[in-house]
């Protein structure tokens, strides 16, 4: 799974809101895994996850965090 959080990361790296479908769709990932990678991002805060419209941004913090790697 790790080349496909890669690009998840790669899509999110713009600090913007994000649906699931159009993760799911830019990225060929499988919503059921996209979905999983994000509850866990979201319990650990790297990640804003809004369930009920199902869109997704990456935390600030977690942004400086893969900007500087």
């Amino acid at each position: 799974m790790g080349l496909e959080v890669d690009a998840i990361f790669s899509l999110l790296k713009d600090g913007r809101w994000h649906s699931l479908e159009e993760l799911k769709q830019k990225s060929q990932i499988h919503f059921f895994k996209i979905e999983i990678l994000f509850e866990f991002l979201s319990d650990c805060s790297f990640l804003a996850f809004n369930r009920g419209q199902m869109k997704a941004k990456l935390s600030k913090a977690f942004l400086s965090f893969l900007k500087r790697t």
